[in-house]
């Protein structure tokens, strides 16, 4: 798999290079293509005062293989006075910088053998506190596709008296109905059994203020204004999408 610690993205401008870290990877196996998530970043300029003047939106970035980028504008709110005002549910800002004169993309991706370890194995390792990392690989099947998500096991919850382990991790890409989304992964899993629960997973998007639950209310007064500020308003990046995938299996590993 994927040497998270080693393996990097360089982004070229005309006037400037980013070299982006790898917090996760998607594999879609059907089409043979890997999405990398970079490191993400708040809005940023040049110079002096590289904050002066410039709307906070947080700035997340998944590369293709094929050196394709799309580029996520997470902000909280976006202000329709704003240049990256998302009033379109669907919208994904995406770029092939390889067929670009003014963009190129260099892909330095190194790959390393892992070992892999039992439920059982990390359950003790962290009752005893050890600090060795863990990593993670998640198998799953999603509209009749394989794919495999890899991450390093930065949130990993336990139990004290119960065995399970639960890990968490976010952002990790995910295609689904012919998008691509930034989305968290969470699975429960019993330790010592074969015994394992589906892979949870939400995922963000562009969202009216008032969606789902929170657009319900027993007032109608309230649910009449809650729309009417759904209109007025620009969406909002959130995580309130969520599915439960049944065909999934996790693997744990370490590099030590």
């Amino acid at each position: 798999m994927i040497d998270l610690y080693k393996s990097y993205i360089f982004l070229h401008t005309k006037t400037n290079i980013v070299k982006y870290s790898i917090s996760s990877v998607l594999y879609d196996i059907n089409e043979n293509k890997e999405y990398y998530t970079l490191k993400e970043c708040i809005s940023e300029g040049f110079g002096k005062n590289p904050f002066e003047g410039v709307f906070g939106y947080e700035y997340q970035g998944i590369i293709q293989n094929d050196k394709k980028l799309i580029a996520f504008r997470t902000a909280a709110t976006n202000p329709r006075n704003n240049k990256f005002n998302f009033s379109n549910k669907s919208f994904r800002s995406s770029y092939n910088y390889s067929d670009s004169n003014n963009f190129s993309v260099t892909n330095k991706i190194k790959n390393k053998e892992y070992k892999q370890l039992s439920f059982d194995q990390v359950l003790k390792k962290l009752r005893d506190f050890d600090t060795d990392d863990f990593y993670c690989k998640i198998e799953y099947k999603l509209e009749n596709k394989d794919y495999i998500a890899f991450f390093k096991c930065q949130y990993l919850n336990f139990g004290k008296s119960e065995d399970y382990l639960q890990p968490i991790h976010g952002y990790i890409p995910f295609k689904f109905k012919k998008n691509l989304y930034l989305s968290y992964f969470v699975k429960n899993i019993k330790a010592g059994t074969n015994e394992q629960n589906n892979l949870n997973v939400m995922y963000g998007d562009y969202n009216p203020i008032y969606n789902g639950f929170k657009l319900t209310s027993k007032n109608k007064m309230i649910s009449f204004m809650k729309k009417i500020v759904n209109l007025i308003f620009p969406n909002v990046y959130n995580y309130d999408n969520y599915l439960n995938i049944n065909e999934s299996k996790i693997f744990f590993f370490t590099d030590s």
